[in-house]
Formats: structure tokens, C-alpha cells, sequence
């Protein structure tokens, strides 16, 4: 189509049913209506990951940090505490995780990662709308005071020194920063009678 003809599009290929060749698949014509199933499940998947995250218990958190052990230690308060924590190693992983899992309540970010700096992973974040008002938790060691200023400006609630603080305290921020309390990770006194 000679009106179409200078805007940029990509072009599916998939194997016609009649000897003629390949034909596009294109959001116009005879496949518009598999573009449109496409995009009417993937809102629906979205829309209903939205429904069963309000219905969660606890808060949905993205732990985004490379320190194993520490790692474990915070997975560990946060599984007691009652929230739905998914951890990654890395940058990429956390990139990853925010395009393909539900949306989180809150982000903890770690700054110094292996791959890519967690202030580049903060700005991809605010970048997309989706994903600009998720509250984000820097918990690191390595944080300058110009850093401070620059990580405040896009957003983050809080920064944590990890050196120095417990992990409950840590767990009780997150769960803050949502809006939701923490289960009690204290066994109930037994009542006797």
C-alpha cells in the first residue's frame, strides 16, 4: 500500500494454507482478529494478576540483590512475615522479572550489581509508566551522597545501609512502603487452661 508505504513496520511471516506463498500477518485484514485475541489475553492475564496481587495476604516484592547469603537471610524473614518475595541476582534477571512477572508493591535494589549499576535499573523503571509509582528501596552498602540526591529525585522512599541495620528492619520498611503490616514471625503463647 503505497499510503503505508514510508511508515516502519514489522512484518510476521507465517506459511499460507494455499500453495501461494508465504502471507503477512498484519493487524489489518484477514488475521486482524488473531492481533486483537493477542492483545485482549494479554490484558486479561495482566488484569487478573492485578486482582490476585490486591488479594494477596502480604505485599508481592522484588528482591534485587547479588549477595547470596544475605539473600537467603532477608527471603527467609520476608516468606515469615507473610509476603510474596521473588529474588534476583542481577540486573538482567531484574529486568526480566519486572516484564514478565505481576507487578510488584515494592522493589528492594541493591546498587552495586554484577552486570548493570542498580541506579541504570531505577532509571529503566521510572522510564516505563506501568512502573513509576512502585515504590523502590535502595538497600546497599556502596551509596554516595550524590547518589542520595539523584536516587531521591527518581523516586526512592528509602535508603538502607545493609551493615547496619537488622533484616526485620528491612521486612518492616518493605511492608511500610506498601502499606500493609507484617504477619508476627513470633510463635503465639500457648493458652492454658
Amino acid at each position: 500500500n503505497s499510503a503505508c508505504g514510508k511508515i516502519p513496520t514489522l512484518r510476521l511471516l507465517r506459511p499460507e494454507r494455499r500453495r501461494s506463498g508465504p502471507r503477512p500477518l498484519c493487524a489489518s485484514g484477514l488475521y486482524r482478529h488473531r492481533c486483537e485475541n493477542y492483545i485482549k489475553k494479554a490484558l486479561a492475564r495482566l488484569i487478573l494478576h492485578a486482582i490476585l496481587a490486591a488479594m494477596a495476604d502480604g505485599p508481592r516484592i522484588l528482591l534485587v540483590e547479588d549477595d547470596k547469603i544475605f539473600s537467603d537471610i532477608l527471603s527467609n524473614r520476608f516468606a515469615s512475615s507473610g509476603a510474596d518475595l521473588v529474588q534476583v541476582a542481577s540486573g538482567e534477571e531484574a529486568i526480566k522479572a519486572l516484564e514478565h512477572e505481576q507487578i510488584f508493591d515494592v522493589i528492594l535494589l541493591d546498587v552495586s550489581l554484577p552486570d548493570i549499576d542498580g541506579f541504570d535499573i531505577l532509571s529503566r523503571v521510572r522510564s516505563v509508566p506501568a512502573f513509576s509509582d512502585i515504590p523502590v528501596i535502595v538497600v546497599s552498602n556502596f551509596v554516595k551522597q550524590s547518589d542520595l540526591a539523584w536516587g531521591k529525585s527518581k523516586g526512592v522512599i528509602q535508603f538502607i545501609q545493609k551493615s547496619s541495620v537488622m533484616p526485620d528492619e528491612i521486612v518492616s520498611a518493605a511492608f511500610r512502603a506498601c502499606g500493609k503490616e507484617p504477619r508476627s514471625t513470633m510463635p503465639q503463647s500457648p493458652v492454658m487452661n
